[in-house]
């Protein structure tokens, strides 16, 4: 794999993006001439065309294929998109544990649904890809006594500890694994905020945590019996002012809306930093990151036309 090459290609493609003017103009056009506009813009390439989930999908799926033949690999689109394999994990174990019928299951993930019904009823792995198997095998020692909640917990730390562990091997995924620790100190900073605000018991915090190198589950552990403002002051220390005051909304207010938009926009400058390292993969994660960032804008300007 030649990381200057591919990322040489991929500086070229974010600049392709959809720009300001395409979204001005998504703005002002009605849903069947939005479709239309897309269309010009080889957008959801070889989709019908004919549902924006479809056509964001499509897309997203196109670019998953194309980075995939690139580098003759799965690694990095299955690492990035690990959230859209937890995703349908979680779908499937419900669906045997609960006998209901599953939807909404994740074609980003290469681990589909007859796959994951297959393990999870018999434990079955000959469906699943063969670079997963390793992955479910340590899922399958997990204890299925568990509660629900407990197991799908469990099944969160064993997939980012696995994931994390394949990319620590090889020095060209040094970035790929930044991605992966700032991912999960954001999930941590979450699980941490709303086990707070529910003054859950201490031990369940840390059953639920994602190990990670940025702050880490002892500081998390150590601040949680804090009062607001000692808790502040520590986070402070990683996370900027505006997203403290989103933290004191929704401690304060229940709202989580600004403090997801303030947790996307620091994800989004962590992964810009890394884009500046031509010696690394780290064009390509943003690339990836603006893509996923740039189809949700698309769905929300279609759906803002209801």
């Amino acid at each position: 794999m030649d990381v200057g090459f591919l990322n040489g290609i991929y500086y070229v493609k974010t600049e392709s993006m959809l720009k300001e003017d395409d979204f001005n103009a998504l703005k002002r056009l009605g849903r069947s001439l939005f479709f239309r506009y897309l269309k010009t813009k080889d957008y959801g390439l070889n989709s019908n065309y004919e549902t924006i989930d479809k056509i964001i999908e499509k897309e997203l799926l196109n670019v998953i294929e194309e980075l995939n033949n690139t580098t003759n690999n799965h690694l990095i689109t299955d690492a990035f998109f690990i959230d859209n394999t937890l995703t349908n994990i979680k779908i499937a174990y419900k669906e045997v544990r609960e006998n209901v019928v599953a939807k909404n299951f994740s074609t980003l993930s290469r681990v589909n649904k007859e796959a994951l019904l297959e393990f999870f009823k018999y434990g079955n792995l000959k469906l699943l890809p063969l670079e997963h198997q390793e992955l479910f095998k340590e899922i399958n020692k997990i204890d299925l006594s568990h509660e629900i909640q407990n197991y799908l917990q469990a099944v969160e730390k064993v997939t980012y500890n696995y994931y994390s562990r394949i990319i620590k091997q090889d020095k060209k995924y040094d970035c790929l694994n930044d991605y992966l620790e700032q991912k999960k100190v954001i999930n941590n900073l979450l699980t941490f905020l709303k086990f707070k605000k529910r003054n859950e018991n201490i031990n369940e915090l840390k059953d639920a945590l994602l190990e990670e190198n940025i702050i880490g589950i002892d500081t998390w552990l150590d601040i949680y019996s804090k009062n607001k403002n000692e808790v502040a002051n520590k986070l402070f220390i990683y996370f900027n002012e505006r997203i403290l005051t989103a933290i004191d909304i929704f401690l304060n207010e229940g709202k989580i809306d600004e403090l997801e938009e303030e947790l996307t926009e620091y994800l989004t400058d962590k992964i810009k930093i890394l884009s500046y390292n031509s010696d690394t993969l780290g064009p390509i994660i943003y690339y990836l990151h603006l893509k996923v960032e740039e189809s949700l804008k698309v769905r929300e300007y279609y759906y803002e036309k209801a």
